[in-house]
This record gives structure tokens, sequence and C-alpha cells, in this order.
């Protein structure tokens, strides 16, 4: 099944699209991780009290939060690129539907059409998680 909605010049730009927020995402992630080490290095220096270690534990695990969230991403646009070799890229996974141009174009990552994709959110949506 391939996408007769999308134009090659549409799939080159959404292609681009894709290779921008790639660079976007793996830039991010580096510095989140140049964050956590330099972060890491000045607690081993500098002596902390328990309310310092808290608040580098919390901070570490922000970080660690921010860059699994990340490396989803860069799976998604990996996901979105393998799609675009398939010939499926632009086609809704659940119906089949094919996704409008400027979809993508906002959201170059999505696999669903926008109703799929609601329905996908209500069901697979998680409860709010306690925090401190």
């Amino acid at each position: 099944m391939g996408s007769v909605a999308l134009s090659d010049t549409q799939l080159g730009t959404l292609r681009e699209e894709l290779d921008k927020l790639y660079a976007r995402t793996l830039e991010e992630l580096r510095l989140k991780v140049a964050d956590s080490e330099q972060w890491r290095e000045f607690s081993d220096r500098v002596p902390a009290d328990a309310g310092d270690r808290s608040v580098a534990d919390e901070l570490a695990d922000l970080n660690v939060s921010i860059a699994d969230r990340e490396l989803g991403v860069l799976r998604m646009i990996e996901a979105a690129r393998d799609r675009m070799r398939a010939g499926d890229y632009g086609i809704c996974v659940d119906c089949g539907v094919d996704i409008p141009f400027e979809r993508l174009v906002a959201y170059p990552i999505a696999e669903r059409c926008i109703a799929d994709q609601e329905r996908w959110e209500k069901t697979h949506a998680r409860p709010p998680t306690p925090t401190l």
C-alpha cells in the first residue's frame, strides 16, 4: 500500500523536515548529556549537604527523563524514515487513510490521522503520577 496523496516534492519537503527535527533533537540530547556531566563534575568536587545532594538527584532524574524523551523522538524519526522507504509514510497506521500534508509538515513523525491520534491518546492516557 503506497500513498498517492503525497507528491515527490512534498516527500522531499517532509524528508528535510525529518532531517531538521533529527538534528535539533540530537543536539538537545547532547546538551542534556553535557549538562549532566558538568553537574556531576561540580558535585563531585564540592562537599554537599543533604539539600544540595537532593537537588542534584532531582536534576539528574530530570535529565534522564528528558534524554529518554529525546531518544523516543529519534526512534520515531527513524520509524518515519522507514515508512518513507516502504512507501507507507503519510498513511494512518490505524485506519489507512492519508494523513494531510499540512499535519505532516507540522508533525513529520505523525503515524495517525487526527481522529485516530485523539482516540489513541484517550485510550493510552496515563493517570497523573504524584510528585514531591
